[in-house]
C-alpha cells in the first residue's frame, strides 16, 4: 500500500491539542478524519520526541520549481506537436533555468504527455465500436 500525502503541521498540532483535550485515539480519529495508526504515530512522536513537525528528507533537491513546472506545463500543452529539444530550449529561454532534453522528457511523462501527442486528447477514428466490438 503506498504513502498517503504527508500532514501539515497544523494537522499534526490539531492532533496534539485533541490529545492535551483529553480525547482517545478514536476519537480523534473521527473527528479529524485520519487513519488511526496516523493519529497514534503522531501523538507517540510528540510525547517520546517533543516534534510535531516533518523532518526534512535526504535526497537531491527537484531540478525544476513548481513555478517551472507549471511554465513547462503550459509550453507543452500550447505548443504539443514540438519536438523535446525545441520545447527545451524555448523553456530555457523562457523561465533562465537550465535543464536538459532528459529532464524535459521525464517531466512531460509526469504530466501525462506522452511523445508528441497529449493523452488529455480524444483518439481519432471514432467510428470505432466500443470494447472493441465490431458489427456482425
Amino acid at each position: 500500500m503506498g504513502r498517503g500525502e504527508e500532514l501539515s503541521d497544523f494537522q499534526r498540532g490539531r492532533v496534539v491539542g485533541c490529545h492535551l483535550a483529553k480525547k482517545s485515539v478514536r476519537e480523534i480519529s473521527a473527528l479529524l478524519k485520519m487513519p488511526r495508526s496516523t493519529v497514534g504515530h503522531v501523538i507517540r512522536r510528540w510525547k517520546h520526541e517533543g516534534i510535531t513537525t516533518a523532518l526534512p528528507r535526504s535526497g537531491r533537491p527537484h531540478k525544476l520549481k513548481e513555478e517551472d513546472r507549471q511554465v513547462l506545463e503550459k509550453m507543452a500543452l500550447k505548443n504539443c506537436p514540438t519536438s523535446v529539444e525545441a520545447l527545451t530550449a524555448e523553456f530555457q529561454s523562457v523561465s533562465g533555468a537550465r535543464v536538459s532534453t532528459k529532464t524535459v522528457r521525464r517531466k512531460q511523462h509526469e504530466m501525462g504527455l506522452r511523445g508528441r501527442l497529449s493523452t488529455h486528447t480524444k483518439p481519432k477514428g471514432g467510428d470505432a465500436e466500443p470494447h472493441g466490438r465490431r458489427a456482425v
